[in-house]
C-alpha cells in the first residue's frame, strides 16, 4: 500500500509529487533543495552549508516516519559542479 506523507518540517509544495511517499518497504524522499525552512529562502554560501542543510532536513523528515539514517539505503546528490564534489561529500560524512 502506498502513503504519501507531507512532513510538518517542510512546507506544502505545489510541485506534482510528494515529498515523502511510503510503501510496505521502503520510504522515498524527493525534491529537497538548500532552503531555510519554514521560510523557503535560498540558502547562499559554499557546498558545504547547502549539504548541511540539506542532510538537516531529510534528518526530520526521517524522524517523522519514524527513520534515521541508518535505515537509508540509498541517497541520490546533485551537484551543479563535479568540483565541489569533496566539500559536499565532507559535510554529508558528518550524517
Amino acid at each position: 500500500m502506498i502513503k504519501r506523507v507531507q512532513p510538518n518540517s517542510i512546507p506544502e509544495s505545489n510541485a506534482p509529487f510528494s515529498q515523502i511517499v511510503l510503501d510496505d518497504r521502503y520510504a522515498y524522499f524527493a525534491g529537497l533543495v538548500a532552503a531555510d525552512f519554514p521560510h523557503g529562502l535560498a540558502v547562499l554560501g559554499d557546498v558545504s552549508a547547502e549539504t548541511r542543510v540539506v542532510m538537516g532536513a531529510i534528518s526530520d523528515m526521517l524522524k517523522e516516519v519514524g527513520l534515521n539514517f541508518e535505515d537509508v539505503v540509498k541517497a541520490e546528490v546533485h551537484l551543479a559542479d563535479l568540483n565541489d564534489f569533496d566539500a559536499m561529500d565532507a559535510a554529508y560524512r558528518e550524517y
